[in-house]
């Protein structure tokens, strides 16, 4: 397995080092943005987001960028 998790704050280029990490070794990069919210910055529940985060963590191999400090229930 390979998970790493990129860490930092906004606007540090994680995002940019995840998905070219991503691209390197060959695994899927996930913008935790794109697990937490919609189209348009709009919210999605807390539940949501934990299911979200839970599916991609349960694979074998991935990137993952986050500046958020944890997820209750994962």
């Amino acid at each position: 397995m390979r998970r790493i998790l990129v860490y930092g704050v906004t606007g540090s280029g994680k995002s940019t080092l995840a998905r070219r990490l991503g691209e390197r070794l060959g695994l899927p990069y996930h913008s935790i943005d794109d697990l937490t919210w919609e189209p348009g910055w709009v919210p999605v529940s807390d539940e949501v987001q934990r299911d979200r985060v839970r599916a991609v963590c349960a694979g074998d191999g991935w990137v993952i960028d986050s500046a958020y400090r944890c997820w209750s229930g994962t």
